[in-house]
């Protein structure tokens, strides 16, 4: 079993970059993912690469971290696709 097998994550900025490594680390380990970003084509391709490469799921959504609302959007989705949040990672500049 893996260490965060059953986990949810949130990765804000993790459709690239540094979000894009930590979004690995934690799929590795078995958590489903929310990955947050502002282009859902960027998002849509990590979602495709982690899910083929760590049999987990990802919830990809648009987001900009400025935005109060959007956050708001971003926890409510998560809750209603995954029922739960474990892990927040906020790594995307604001």
């Amino acid at each position: 079993m893996k260490r965060l097998e059953g986990n949810v994550t949130i990765i804000t900025g993790g459709g690239k970059g540094i979000g894009y490594g930590l979004a690995e680390a934690f799929a590795r380990e078995g958590s489903n993912l929310v990955i947050t970003g502002r282009t859902l084509s960027r998002l849509e391709s990590a979602k495709e690469r982690l899910e083929a490469a760590y049999g987990v799921e990802v919830l990809p959504i648009v987001a900009d971290g400025a935005d109060e609302e959007a956050i708001k959007n971003v926890v409510a989705k998560a809750i209603e696709k995954f029922g739960k949040i474990n892990t927040l990672v906020n790594n995307a500049q604001v």
